[in-house]
């Protein structure tokens, strides 16, 4: 995209306080994953993890995650998805299979 993602804003709302929204709305936790140098995220009243491997992208910050608390299961929210829905997020939720270490939705076409 050529700009740092976390700064994307869809139809006037910043597409993190969305996606933070939508996950208050299904009573999960929302939390940031960044780099400690992404000071602009401290305006947002939600808790950060910093990536313990900076500059190596999402999986940086799942893994951070995983570190900070290993034995909590973590749904990861792209912060450039503006349309992603409460509505697709409860489906996932709800066909998750808690016995197996991943889920994953497709969507054919």
């Amino acid at each position: 995209m050529g700009f740092d993602k976390g700064t994307l804003v869809y139809n006037g709302r910043r597409v993190l306080t969305m996606l933070s929204d939508i996950a208050a709305s299904l009573n999960l936790e929302a939390v940031i994953s960044c780099r400690k140098e992404q000071e602009y995220l401290n305006d947002l009243p939600l808790a950060k993890i910093y990536d313990c491997t900076p500059h190596k992208g999402p999986a940086a910050g799942l893994g951070s995650a995983m570190v900070v608390s290993p034995l909590n299961s973590w749904l990861c929210l792209p912060c450039d998805m503006p349309l992603l829905d409460k509505e697709l997020l409860s489906n996932l939720l709800h066909r998750r299979n808690r016995n197996k270490a991943a889920t994953v939705f497709g969507v054919s076409e």
